[in-house]
């Protein structure tokens, strides 16, 4: 008889510069399933195009890419481990309306259907390790207010977040197997 086992799937999620990315590089390390951020590596392909759909050029354009990447991630998640996600699609809600776009029905739609944990992590900002790159043209300030931005929004979908301390990357992985109550 095959047993189906429940696909576990966390969100890692704060504003830009908070770590993330960093975070779930080291969580890599573990026996675990990570999947970077769709958003960066898209900008990072967008630059390339003639035309590009970059969010600071078409929003709603490049929401509508990252969604259809997630919804790859999503259904590329394992049973046999945890799986970890450098933003999910709430993460596109929080940014579509931090930009004045209307947000498609389509996307709540989609999250009913396309679960995750509902313990989500939150990396706070963090004004000491903040950085741009041509990826993260966002100054500290405009960080802060998308972090309170998807902190509002992940709670009025029903998520729990996880403040992540202000720590090294290690203590920051142990937090969360502690948290997930995993052994190291």
């Amino acid at each position: 008889m095959k047993i189906d086992l429940p696909i576990r799937r966390f969100i890692i999620t704060g504003g830009p510069g908070t770590g993330k990315s960093t975070l779930l590089a080291h969580l890599k390390q573990r026996d675990v399933l990570v999947f970077e951020e769709v958003s960066r590596r898209l900008i990072q392909e967008q630059h390339q195009q003639p035309n590009p759909a970059l969010p600071w050029i078409n929003l709603p354009l490049f929401a509508e890419l990252c969604l259809e990447q997630m919804m790859t991630q999503h259904a590329d998640a394992q049973p046999q481990c945890l799986n970890f996600y450098d933003r999910a699609i709430p993460d596109i809600i929080a940014y579509l309306r931090n930009g004045g776009e209307a947000v498609p029905t389509v996307y709540e739609q989609i999250l009913r259907e396309k679960t995750y944990e509902k313990r989500v992590f939150f990396a706070p900002p963090w004004p000491q390790i903040y950085v741009n790159d041509q990826e993260r043209p966002q100054k500290y300030e405009e960080s802060c207010r998308i972090s309170a931005l998807l902190k509002e929004t992940y709670e009025q979908l029903g998520y729990q977040l996880i403040t992540l301390p202000k720590t090294s990357c290690e203590a920051r992985v142990k937090f969360i197997m502690e948290e997930l109550r995993v052994s190291s």
